[in-house]
């Protein structure tokens, strides 16, 4: 099996689980090349001749066929030596008289509690703002404040001198989906990275992120 995908992709799955994904994907399909189209951005998935699309939510558009393959939330998160500092929230209110760190796409906070169901949402009034989430993780590790971070940055090693803040209090979930067109003939190499997606995220009981 041969031939190239063009994959779309947000930054931050591909720098963590859905890029350990791929990189399995091709040592099992040596002949199949990937083209990464990563972006937290709206492609326009024709105009960009994209094969597959990973996305947070539904895609407008009935003719392209939608696989959910995880849920998502996000949780907050910082240094444990700036919680000493500054004492630890008990309610998201008191986030507005913390240091905050906000990065896009989530610069609005939406948090719900786990028990009541309760919600929470407000546009953090950031002492540093960025466009990549993973400098903003960094920035919480140096002890620059709270941030909000996609659970799935917090596994393994990500989670190393980060504590959880809040844990009750979690990002509203969203479905990530897979997107490919919907078509009588499906080219064997897009069924084989579709099937692969889903058997290995499946296999490892990946946790929500």
């Amino acid at each position: 099996m041969s031939g190239c995908l063009r994959v779309t992709a947000p930054v931050g799955a591909a720098q963590n689980w859905l890029g350990q994904c791929f990189n399995a994907f091709l040592h099992q399909y040596p002949g199949i090349e990937l083209e990464l189209v990563l972006s937290n951005q709206i492609e326009d998935l024709v105009e960009q001749h994209i094969d597959a699309a990973f996305r947070v939510g539904e895609l407008r558009d009935s003719s392209w066929v939608a696989r959910p393959v995880r849920d998502s939330h996000v949780m907050l998160c910082a240094a444990p030596a700036y919680l000493q500092a500054c004492g630890l929230p008990s309610h998201p209110e008191q986030l507005r008289q913390h240091t905050l760190i906000a990065s896009y796409p989530l610069h609005e906070w939406w948090l719900e509690q786990a028990e009541s169901g309760a919600i929470f949402r407000f546009n953090p009034q950031a002492r540093l703002r960025v466009n990549d989430v993973a400098v903003a993780q960094d920035a919480a590790r140096a002890g620059l404040g709270i941030t909000l971070l996609p659970s799935y940055f917090l596994e393994g090693a990500g989670s190393a001198g980060l504590q959880v803040v809040l844990p009750d209090w979690r990002g509203i979930r969203r479905p990530l989906y897979l997107y490919y067109r919907d078509r009588d003939v499906m080219p064997a190499r897009l069924k084989a990275l579709i099937d692969f997606v889903m058997t290995w995220v499946r296999q490892r009981d990946e946790p929500a992120f």
